[in-house]
């Protein structure tokens, strides 16, 4: 059961917050600066129902940078050195931004902007990897308690604009276009075998670039006589 009651000016309570796993003393929890007493009672309110549903975390001013090495030990009991390696030159990334900032106060927004930022720099294979491995990172710190949401959750990994290069090299617009010799026979052929219209169309079509859409919406007064 809270206690409400007035501290100066403004409002406060107390709660009961478990016990002291070392010492098996009763905790508190308190937290004032309210304007109102009803304020007040509804924040002891919300706290109580967030500690009796196993959903209240306690406060820490752990860093990131401390996370990770808590982490990596962990980690390290089953990993191969190889892997431990790699996920720690990924972790580097994030470190240089997070380092010393309590893992409590990492927003998912500075997070995301983070890999927005790392996606201007890396392939997205690595900003991929380093993403999975602050992910990775963040789920322990869950598993403990140690944060109530993850902010590498949902996080909306950026793609690049393929190059030119990259789609020659795609399989995925093989057979989507036609070699000129191609063209010529197509074209030969709709002569012979399509409609009356076919080979005007089809011709405009492959040599101006223009959709199907925009050209059956022309109008005479379009054609530059």
């Amino acid at each position: 059961m809270s206690r409400i009651y007035k501290r100066g000016k403004k409002w406060a309570y107390v709660a009961y917050a478990g016990k002291d796993p070392v010492t098996g003393k009763d905790k508190q929890k308190t937290k004032s600066g309210f304007s109102t007493k009803k304020d007040a009672q509804l924040a002891a309110a919300l706290f109580e129902r967030e500690f009796h549903s196993g959903e209240y975390i306690q406060p820490s001013k752990m860093n990131f940078s401390d996370l990770c090495n808590d982490w990596e030990n962990h980690y390290s009991q089953d990993a191969k050195e190889s892997s431990l390696r790699a996920r720690r030159i990924a972790l580097k990334h994030i470190t240089n931004v997070f380092g010393q900032v309590p893992i409590q106060k990492i927003t998912k927004k500075s997070y995301q902007d983070t890999i927005d930022q790392l996606s201007n720099k890396f392939s997205n294979n690595y900003v991929s990897s380093i993403h999975t491995s602050a992910n990775m990172v963040f789920d322990y710190a869950y598993s403990l308690k140690l944060i109530k949401d993850v902010p590498t959750k949902d996080i909306k990994l950026p793609k690049k604009k393929a190059s030119v290069s990259d789609l020659e090299k795609s399989d995925s617009i093989q057979g989507k276009f036609l070699e000129k010799e191609e063209l010529e026979e197509f074209l030969t052929f709709t002569h012979k075998n399509g409609l009356e219209s076919d080979l005007l169309s089809f011709t405009m079509l492959a040599y101006t670039g223009i959709r199907i859409g925009e050209m059956i919406a022309l109008k005479w007064s379009d054609i530059d006589s």
